[in-house]
């Protein structure tokens, strides 16, 4: 989860917005001493987002990027940048290239010194290298306890409910369920203390999922029921990220029908607005079909997750598709294909180094 989403991206473009406080440069201010020639301040082109004009205020961003970099102003080149990474996720373009983009603002934040920059990019970096899966979760994690440790001081408590979330997820990656369970208990306590529906949602879900990991189905059940009873108050993108991640609890339960139900809903109105959780339902649908015998659905489920590697989509959908996929080709006496199916697989997670995902590629 971004700051706000896990967590979700477009939650992040909010986030982006925090940042902005303080005065801005405008069409009749100086930057470091200099005129500057762009028609909209950064101020003015969140304006165009807020009014749906992103194409507009995407232009801007750019010219105020240019001019930012030209005039080596660092303060307004945080903001450009800022805004222009925001776009990405407001319009459901983001791809791993944003990265550097994000890595440059971080270095930007690390090098102004704002402790509350540094939490924020920090936060929202570290997720999106665990979606990415570029850099190994362990050096990860380090950069996620940051954030959550400026927001834990700064606070008073835990953290917020969304950097607790995120170090349940990084650490369950990292195979450290202890760790992951504690960082979701705390992130279920903050987000129920601050009475918020989607927050409960999101964490309960996550916090679920390292307890099935951990054998304890009946006691993911009862935070599975708590959320539940959040996200049927109303039909909209939490209730579907919710029924994602029940129908896999439902698919261990082998409540395979049930499963496929609650997917063929939510994936089509997920697909527009959140490809991550998309993309998970995807994968976890493959799982349901081949489990039906419906063994050509599942494969065509799986490739489509697994040629989406240019996309918002987590190494955790992608390696549950290629599971699917090892088990088709099995299924049609080619295991030769599937065993270097889940070799190739294994070489490209290698720089992640998730002993989660490794072991689930071993199984």
């Amino acid at each position: 989860m971004k700051l706000a989403n896990a967590a979700s991206p477009l939650v992040s473009a909010v986030a982006f917005i925090l940042f902005l406080a303080g005065p801005l440069p405008t069409f009749a201010d100086e930057v470091n001493g200099r005129k500057t020639e762009t028609k909209l301040s950064v101020e003015q082109a969140w304006e165009l987002v807020s009014a749906g004009e992103h194409a507009k205020a995407e232009q801007a961003a750019d010219q105020l990027l240019e001019e930012a970099i030209s005039n080596s102003d660092m303060e307004y080149e945080y903001k450009a940048l800022n805004l222009k990474i925001a776009l990405q996720y407001i319009q459901n373009k983001y791809t791993p290239k944003v990265l550097r983009k994000e890595q440059r603002l971080e270095a930007i934040a690390l090098h102004l010194g704002d402790e509350e920059r540094i939490a924020a990019v920090s936060n929202n970096l570290g997720y999106d290298l665990l979606v990415a899966g570029k850099a190994p979760v362990a050096d990860i994690i380090p950069r996620m306890e940051r954030a959550n440790a400026y927001y834990a001081k700064k606070e008073k408590g835990d953290g917020r409910w969304y950097t607790l979330m995120n170090l349940n997820w990084a650490h369950r990656l990292a195979g450290n369920l202890p760790a992951s369970r504690d960082y979701g208990l705390k992130s279920v306590k903050t987000a129920k203390a601050i009475k918020d529906r989607h927050a409960i949602i999101e964490t309960c879900i996550n916090l679920a999922e390292t307890l099935m990991l951990e054998g304890k189905q009946e006691e993911a059940g009862k935070y599975f029921a708590k959320a539940k009873k959040y996200a049927d108050q109303q039909a909209d993108r939490d209730k579907h990220v919710f029924d994602v991640y029940y129908a896999r609890y439902l698919l261990a339960d082998k409540q395979i029908v049930g499963a496929i139900e609650l997917l063929k809903a939510a994936i089509p109105a997920l697909q527009d607005v959140e490809i991550f959780y998309a993309a998970l339902g995807q994968a976890i649908l493959a799982e349901a079909m081949y489990a039906a015998d419906e063994v050509a659905a599942a494969e065509g489920l799986a490739d489509a997750v697994m040629q989406a590697t240019d996309k918002f989509v987590s190494r955790d959908a992608i390696v549950l598709a290629s599971l699917v996929k090892a088990k088709v080709l099995k299924h049609r006496g080619q295991d030769v294909d599937a065993a270097r199916l889940l070799d190739a697989m294994r070489e490209e997670l290698a720089p992640f180094a998730s002993p989660l995902l490794n072991d689930m590629l071993q199984s």
